[in-house]
């Protein structure tokens, strides 16, 4: 307060839709969202999308679509061949035109796989990365945001978290 006048912000709210499908995709934008989140399996906490999906979707909207980089629902502890399938996904999504990447690796004790997430974030530059839901499992509460020795996600390279 100034002077006993309100100070009010304008606070910008940006909507992104988690989306499975082209139909989805269209109806979203339509509604209002700002950006997308293209995956499928949502009602497993969601997996990598096919390439054509995305492409179909970059044909026909002008928003930025992300894709979820996940190969499998489950936990997020990532198997090498699991990590090289990533990388792979990464790449295809780059190339078939995302505008950011969503995704994620936790170690065994629920923290952020430091060196996975470090090539995920090189894989995926120079998009933005938001990291995927391991603040919803990391420790040592539930809720945090995902810690490394070094310091949180975002200070690991993510642009944003999903901590929810």
């Amino acid at each position: 307060m100034l002077d006993n006048i309100p100070i009010f912000r304008l606070v910008t709210v940006l909507i992104e839709a988690a989306v499975e499908s082209l139909d989805a995709a269209l109806a979203a934008a339509e509604g209002g969202a700002h950006r997308l989140e293209l995956c499928t399996d949502l009602a497993h906490g969601g997996t990598t999308p096919d390439v054509q999906l995305l492409r179909a979707c970059r044909s026909q909207l002008v928003i930025p679509i992300f894709v979820l980089v996940r190969p499998r629902a489950g936990d997020f502890v990532y198997t090498p061949a699991e990590h090289r399938t990533m990388l792979e996904q990464i790449h295809r999504a780059k190339d078939a035109g995302a505008r950011g990447i969503v995704t994620g690796a936790l170690s065994a004790t629920q923290h952020i796989a430091e060196t996975l997430t470090a090539e995920l974030l090189d894989a995926a530059l120079p998009l933005p990365v938001t990291f995927h839901r391991g603040g919803s499992r990391s420790s040592p509460a539930a809720g945090s945001l995902p810690t490394t020795s070094h310091g949180s996600c975002t200070t690991r390279g993510c642009t944003r978290c999903i901590s929810v």
